[in-house]
């Protein structure tokens, strides 16, 4: 209720805010308007003192005051505008804050009607599980109270049963006694008839009666022995049942105490092993993160100085094919010379060659002329006469041949030697061009190398990154996933333990109860007894345990201070180790170096032998192959010196190359391996230091772990110590109870024995007296027929008296009834009247309990109603006020547009005015033109009516403008 009255006071006061904010505007309207009015009254004035100037001085003004009024109406049009998109942009604003808070309240109403409905149906949930327990609790005690019942009616009943049995009984007794006094009187006079027949039949009744009497004997020592075995089987059932249930309670306490001293062990191993694997996971993780900065701090540093290398070599790459190419080009270039100059000596020996065939040709020719001529001269001497025409033509003819295949010849000679010198110039451009094409490419190729392998460089460097990036958080979301999975799983096994603890101890504290509401009576008994002798037992264990604690914390501290050296010596060993190590692995790199440089020296050395027999082989090879060619051939030989010497040239130039270059790559590859070996000496030192802080972190997190240990095992200890106490009191408690339940046992069976005894005791004194009776019975027997008449009269008597007694005894039974009956119907009485007062008292009861709950219930409907009331009054008043507050705007608003709308007439009829005082002021300037024009014309005498006319034309003009 606080909070929607709060925020009902926050919305009034934002409304009360937005209306001064349009009571504001409302002013700056009302200013803004006051302010023009001002501004035209001054206008007003200033047109009116402008009435008497001239039109220069009135177009001036009148420009001047046009442009104030225009800058002023823009700048009021621009504030009028920004006015207006303000307090749209904040009704607009307010209206959506409105529906905001509207949508709020109404979300609000809605969670708090689903509360109350919630409240309402757990009260109605309450009501029903009270109603039930009460109907639950009514029925047990109604059905106890209808067992009560029938318990008393069926003892009422067996009571008043057993009083009209004994009633019966006594009547039937007194109606005996009467029936036996007649049947005396009768035997009376029938005994002396049958006093003949009674010897015998005491006889017979006498051997019967003995008979009779020894099967009864036999029948109760049968009876005691079965009494004695019924009686000792149940003591030893008893015992057994008092040694089962001890040795079930032994089993269960001690299944109990073991099974709290594993969960308690395994709740100290998981705590421990959580801190171990927390301990194991942070030094795993800070390892792993230190040894990743170093590797890539390292892998930079690798990469910085491959990079330096491949920069040397390729420089050394460059200046080698720098070099190579400038021997090439050295080479072709003499190559040229060379092939210029054997090209001019073949050209004239071909000149040679080319006369020589000619001259062959012509002999070879006159030969097969002569040879021919004399062919013909033979063919003709045969036909002579028939062919001498023929053979003159055929002369001519083969004359004009030979003439012209001799100029073919000539011609193509000379064909042949401008396309050799053609062929010689273009193969010297097509070289000079395929070794700037090389050149060209040669010089891309390595651009384009380099890029490559910068770019490849990047590339590994970009994916190497990526691939530690990928690896650290795949590590990262390993690590991560695999603590949740832990803390998952370990949090699971708590639940389901926790669940099978809280199950158990459920059923163990529900056996408890239940035995132990069977033990606390003879606990009570027992434990009086006993406590004294617990009370020495318990100091005698107190003192034996202290012992054992005491000898179990020396062994304690002899086992820390042997592990606590042994650690000391492990440690000292390790780095002992460490820096044994160390030094060998510094002076292995030393031998490495030094021996690397000794095989890189005696290289140098036999490549330097190798390059000086290769030069004196090449030079003796080029002076045997000079002279050959010298002997052969001049022209070759000269070509061919030629060629030796710049091949000699470039031979020695690119020895030198190859030793500079060679030099070059000794350097760059000392210096790598310099680098190398500096980089593998960090390497190894980081290595080192962080197998230091990996020894010293795994010696930190081992004491921890062991200090972890040992206090799991102390406690561990403690909690078995307090356990086998309490095992030490519970076998205590139980031998006492096994002791117990011997002796009771013993006493039992005792008792059993001695019931037994006294039952053949009985049975031979019942025997030795049945022996007696039977003499006695003799004896009386003898002595019966004197006392029969005696006996007639005293039956006689005493079956008068028998009947007077029975009588008087079923008077008495009877009055005894009668007051038993009326003590019944009393107590009955008593009953009803209790129990209709305690209908009275459960129905009173009932009555408050309605009552109660009823006015609860419309205590709390009250309290809901006047709650909904309040809420709807306060809903109703901040209605009232919202409506009130948007009247109050949508008035500033219309009056505010009303101003508005006045504000536009007004700049209308400002710029009305404005626009005539431009006409006024344009008509001003068209009548300063003509006047001007008027004035600068020249005066001609003819022409006075003219302007004369002009200016009275013009004065109603003027007078027709200022109208």
């Amino acid at each position: 209720m606080d909070e929607r009255i709060g925020s009902l006071t926050g919305h009034i006061a934002t409304l009360q805010s937005h209306l001064e904010s349009l009571q504001f505007a409302h002013q700056q309207a009302t200013q803004t308007g006051q302010e023009q009015r001002q501004l035209i009254a001054e206008l007003q004035d200033q047109v009116a003192e402008l009435g008497a100037s001239g039109y220069s001085g009135l177009g001036l003004r009148v420009e001047k005051s046009l442009k104030i009024a225009e800058d002023h109406a823009q700048r009021l049009m621009a504030q009028a505008d920004l006015d207006a998109e303000k307090l749209r942009r904040s009704s607009e604003e307010e209206a959506k804050r409105v529906l905001t808070q509207a949508q709020t309240r109404a979300d609000e109403l809605l969670s708090s009607a689903s509360e109350q409905a919630e409240i309402i149906i757990t009260g109605a949930r309450t009501d029903l599980a009270e109603q039930t327990a009460a109907a639950n609790a009514e029925r047990e005690r109604l059905v106890d109270e209808a067992r009560r019942d029938a318990e008393l009616t069926v003892s009422s009943a067996s009571r008043e049963a057993a009083t009209e049995r004994e009633t019966a009984h006594r009547d039937a007794q007194a109606e005996l006694a009467a029936a036996r006094a007649e049947a005396e009187q009768l035997a009376a006079e029938a005994r002396a008839a049958a006093n003949e027949l009674r010897a015998e039949t005491e006889r017979h009744a006498e051997a019967f009666a003995r008979q009779k009497a020894e099967s009864e004997r036999e029948a109760e020592l049968e009876r005691a022995r079965l009494v004695q075995e019924a009686e000792r089987s149940r003591a030893e059932f008893e015992a057994k049942r008092q040694r089962e249930e001890a040795e079930l309670e032994e089993r269960y306490t001690e299944r109990q105490r073991e099974l709290e001293g594993r969960l308690e062990a395994e709740r100290r191993a998981l705590t421990t092993e959580m801190d171990t694997l927390r301990g194991r996971i942070a030094q795993e993780r800070q390892e792993h993160d230190e040894a990743l900065a170093a590797e890539r701090e390292q892998h930079e540093r690798r990469i910085a100085s491959e990079q330096q290398v491949h920069a040397d070599r390729i420089a050394q790459e460059r200046e080698a094919h720098e070099a190579a190419i400038a021997r090439g080009l050295e080479a072709q270039q003499a190559e040229l010379s060379t092939l210029a100059e054997q090209g001019a000596r073949e050209r004239a020996r071909a000149d040679e060659l080319a006369a020589r065939d000619r001259a062959e040709a012509q002999q070879r020719l006159e030969a097969e002329l002569a040879a021919a001529s004399e062919r013909q001269e033979q063919q003709l001497r045969q036909d002579l006469e028939a062919h001498e025409a023929r053979i003159a033509a055929e002369r001519e003819a083969h004359e004009q041949t030979i003439a012209e295949e001799r100029d073919a010849h000539d011609e193509s000679m000379r064909a042949e030697i401008v396309s050799h010198e053609a062929r010689l110039k273009n193969e010297r451009d097509a070289q000079e061009e395929h070794l700037s094409a090389e050149l060209s490419a040669h010089v891309s190729r390595l651009a384009r190398e380099r890029e490559t392998h910068e770019q490849s460089i990047a590339e590994e460097r970009e994916a190497h990154d990526r691939a530690l990036a990928d690896e650290r958080e795949e590590h990262e979301a390993r690590i991560d996933r695999e603590r949740e999975e832990h803390e998952a799983r370990i949090a699971q096994e708590r639940e389901e333990h926790e669940a099978r603890i809280d199950r158990e101890r459920g059923e163990h504290d529900i056996a408890i109860a239940r035995e132990r509401e069977e033990h606390e009576a003879r606990i009570d008994r027992e434990s009086e007894a006993h406590d004294g002798r617990i009370a020495e037992e318990r100091e005698l264990q107190e003192r034996e345990l202290a012992a054992q604690r005491t000898a179990q914390q020396n062994l304690l501290a002899t086992e820390t201070e042997a592990h606590e050296t042994r650690l000391a010596r492990e440690r000292e060993a390790h780095e002992n180790r460490i820096g044994s190590e160390l030094a060998s692995h510094q002076d292995r790199l030393i031998a490495e170096w030094e021996d690397h440089r000794g095989r890189i020296d005696a290289e140098r050395e036999a490549h330097e032998r190798e390059l000086a027999d290769e030069r004196a082989r090449q030079q003796q090879q080029l002076a045997r192959q000079r002279e050959e060619h010298e002997a052969r051939l001049t022209d070759e030989a000269t070509v061919h010196a030629e060629r030796l010497a710049s091949q000699l040239r470039e031979h020695e130039q690119r020895i030198a190359d190859e030793t500079a270059a060679a030099e070059e790559r000794l350097r760059i590859q000392r210096e790598e391996a310099a680098e190398s070996l500096g980089l593998q000496r960090e390497e190894l030192e980081l290595q080192v230091d962080r197998e230091r802080a990996r020894l010293a972190a795994d010696i930190t997190r081992e004491r921890e772990e062991h200090d972890r240990a040992m206090a799991a095992a102390r406690a561990q200890h403690e909690d078995d110590l307090r356990r086998e106490r309490e095992a030490q009191a519970a076998a205590i408690e139980r031998e006492v109870a096994a002791k117990r339940a011997e002796v009771t046992e013993e006493t039992d069976l005792l008792r059993t024995d001695t019931v037994a005894e006294l039952a053949e005791h009985r049975a031979a004194e019942e025997a030795r007296l049945a022996q007696l009776r039977a003499e006695t019975e003799d004896a009386v027997r003898s002595m019966h027929e004197q006392i029969e008449a005696d006996t007639l009269e005293f039956n006689t008597s005493s079956a008068q008296q028998r009947e007077a007694l029975e009588q008087e005894l079923a008077a008495r039974q009877q009055q005894a009834a009668e007051a038993s009956r009326r003590e019944i119907e009393a107590t009955r009485t008593e009953l009803a009247e209790l129990r209709s007062q305690l209908e009275e008292a459960r129905a009173e009861y009932e009555r408050i309990t309605a009552e109660a709950a009823q006015h609860a219930r419309s205590t709390r409907g009250e309290a809901e109603r006047r709650a909904a009331e309040i809420v709807l009054e306060a809903e109703q008043r901040a209605q009232t006020t919202f409506a009130a507050a948007e009247d109050r705007a949508t008035k500033v608003l219309a009056a505010a547009e009303d101003r508005m709308t006045q504000l536009k007439v007004e700049r209308g009829a400002v710029a009305r005015y404005f626009e005539s005082l431009g006409e006024v002021l344009t008509n001003a300037q068209k009548m300063s033109t003509v006047a001007g024009r008027i004035v600068e014309q020249p005066v001609i005498e003819g022409s006075a009516p003219e302007p004369a006319a002009s200016d009275s034309a013009a004065t109603p003009a003027v007078e027709s403008e200022q109208a």
